[in-house]
């Protein structure tokens, strides 16, 4: 036979359990519906990642930009380089090397320049 003390502690022990379930339940929700959000947020994330790979300058491509920078200030440089030249240098520059000594040579025991080149 069951005594009233008996009934009660059941009873206690099944309120007990459901409050436990009740948790539980609520926990598994709240798991769940993180869960969830941070599958959403990862889909979004996987998009935003793509556009900025799309709008972000690879390495390759910042040093494809320096590259063709520097090859215009190099290639500009040369241009006024040859802008700046005499006739007479380009004429020099004509010559062979043993020409270019002699004509040296003379302009330097001389003190005056070669009198055939260019003005």
């Amino acid at each position: 036979m069951v005594t009233q003390e008996q009934w009660d502690w059941q009873h206690a022990m099944e309120a007990q359990r459901q409050d436990q379930q009740i948790a539980a339940q609520a926990e598994h929700a709240d798991f769940a519906r993180r869960v969830t959000a941070s599958r959403n947020a990862g889909a979004n994330v996987a998009a935003l990642l793509a556009e900025a790979r799309a709008t972000m300058p690879s390495w390759d491509s910042y040093y494809r930009e320096k590259a063709a920078q520097e090859q215009a200030a190099a290639e500009e440089a040369e241009r006024q380089r040859i802008a700046a030249l005499t006739p007479k240098e380009i004429w020099m520059s004509t010559l062979q090397s043993a020409e270019r000594a002699h004509i040296n040579r003379w302009e330097s025991i001389n003190k005056a320049p070669w009198p055939y080149a260019p003005v």
